[in-house]
């Protein structure tokens, strides 16, 4: 990436490709990105990906087949068989939650998909608090340049 006059990178997640700067964020490659000045962001957000239908269903099979077991409609053995499923569905709910990272400007938008890890998702984290700084900074610039031409 070739940095713009006065330009200076202030942090960056290579593991993603992304580079906040003084002048904006950039995620991707040299070939394919996406570059968004920073006094252009217009928002930052963290959502929560998950599909609950897993957990709906795990769970309704859980409680439906130890009802029956409950009341003998069902043999102990059976209710195993058809509990099981029910577990590996609640399992696979909490397997496949995540959470996105999205910087939004009015035409583009940079979407980061957060780890499990504590440690890779705090750096994530870290570099939006660098980037939110970022943003007041080159905000304040901007107004005293305005400011200044002004006057």
């Amino acid at each position: 990436m070739t940095l713009l006059p006065g330009e200076r990178v202030i942090d960056r997640l290579d593991s993603y490709g992304l580079i906040v700067t003084t002048h904006r964020v950039r995620e991707g490659t040299d070939r394919d990105f996406t570059s968004i000045m920073l006094e252009q962001v217009s928002s930052i957000s963290v959502e929560r990906v998950q599909k609950t239908w897993l957990l709906i269903s795990g769970l309704a099979l859980i409680v439906g087949v130890t009802i029956a077991a409950e009341y003998h409609k069902v043999e102990l053995g059976a209710a195993a068989q058809i509990g099981a499923p029910g577990l590996v569905l609640v399992v696979c709910y909490f397997l496949t939650s995540y959470k996105i990272v999205q910087i939004a400007s009015a035409a583009a938008r940079i979407s980061i998909r957060l780890p499990r890890r504590k440690k890779k998702a705090d750096e994530v984290v870290r570099l939006m608090d660098a980037l939110e700084f970022a943003k007041s900074e080159r905000m304040s610039i901007l107004a005293e340049n305005r400011w200044e031409r002004a006057g």
